[in-house]
């Protein structure tokens, strides 16, 4: 049986979240935070707080900013249940919606199968959309039947 329920386009294309921005900050700031007690040499400590700072760093450039060849800078999510993912170099990729989505009012997390191989996940916060687009994501992926989603 076909699903083809919606007959609009729908186009996401996120904005940086200040929301996801507070939270991945905050969330490592307190790994910094836990540094002190360690038992461990200056050097490791220091190596520990890098490794921290980078992974800041390239979170906050896929995640907020969507920035690099692994960020989502656009989705669509034709009427025909096909979707495409944009990264930030333009490249244009097939892929398909994994079988765990987290949705609720104020966060959605999709989980990408690209047709080319790896995945993608796209964090959307409410202040990341305009309200309709947030609500008509919601809307797909809460009446889309479980087995048209990827089983793989």
């Amino acid at each position: 049986m076909s699903w083809n329920k919606f007959v609009t386009t729908l186009e996401i294309k996120p904005s940086p979240s200040r929301i996801l921005a507070v939270l991945l900050v905050g969330i490592h700031l307190s790994a910094l935070l836990v540094l002190p007690w360690l038992s461990l040499p200056l050097w490791i400590l220091a190596v520990i707080a890098g490794l921290i700072g980078l992974s800041l760093l390239h979170s906050s450039r896929i995640h907020i900013f969507h920035k690099g060849m692994r960020a989502v800078v656009k989705l669509v999510w034709y009427p025909s249940g096909r979707i495409t993912v944009n990264n930030d170099y333009g490249d244009e990729i097939e892929a398909t919606l994994d079988k765990n989505q987290f949705v609720q009012p104020w966060l959605i997390i999709l989980n990408l199968r690209l047709s080319e191989g790896g995945r993608r996940t796209l964090i959307l916060f409410s202040d990341a959309l305009k309200a309709d687009k947030l609500h008509q994501l919601r809307v797909r992926l809460l009446t889309k039947p479980s087995a048209e989603l990827s089983e793989k």
